[in-house]
C-alpha cells in the first residue's frame, strides 16, 4: 500500500456546509483541479451527491473515481475506479471554525505532497472568490 500524505489543513474564509457542497459538485471540479478537462457523473445518490464519476485529466488520462460522504462530519471519501493506476484515493472534512472553516485533506497515490497542497490551495481561492 502507498503511503498517505499526513492530512493539509486550510483555513477558508467560507461557511464550512457551503464549502462541502461546493467541493463535492463535481461539474465544478475543472474550476479548481488543475488539468482536469471533464467530469462526468455516472452515478448519484438520491440526494444527488456523486457515487461515481469519470474524470479526463490532461490531455491523456481517463479514470473513474468512486466517493462515499458521512453528511454528519461533512467528509468525503473516494478512491479510484476503472482505470486505477491514474487516479488517487483520499478523503477532504470541512469543519466550523469561527467564521469560516477548516478544510482537512489527504491523499494517497501518485501524487506528491506540492501537487496536494496546488489542489487544496485552488479550492481555497475559487470557493472564497463567491458564491457556489
Amino acid at each position: 500500500m502507498e503511503p498517505a500524505l499526513l492530512p493539509l489543513e486550510r483555513r477558508i474564509a467560507a461557511p464550512a456546509e457551503r464549502c462541502f457542497r461546493a467541493f463535492c459538485d463535481l461539474k465544478q471540479l475543472r474550476h479548481w483541479v488543475p488539468g482536469v478537462r471533464r467530469v462526468k457523473v455516472v452515478r448519484e445518490r438520491e440526494d444527488g451527491l456523486p457515487l461515481e464519476a469519470i474524470v479526463d485529466h490532461g490531455s491523456t488520462l481517463s479514470y473513474s473515481m468512486m466517493y462515499a460522504y458521512d453528511l454528519a462530519a461533512r467528509r468525503v471519501e473516494w478512491e479510484p475506479g476503472v482505470g486505477r493506476r491514474d487516479a488517487v484515493r483520499g478523503w477532504a472534512e470541512f469543519v466550523d471554525e469561527g467564521g469560516g472553516c477548516l478544510l482537512r485533506y489527504a491523499v494517497v497515490g501518485n501524487r506528491d505532497a506540492a501537487e496536494a497542497e496546488t489542489v487544496v490551495e485552488a479550492f481555497a481561492r475559487w470557493v472564497e472568490a463567491g458564491p457556489r
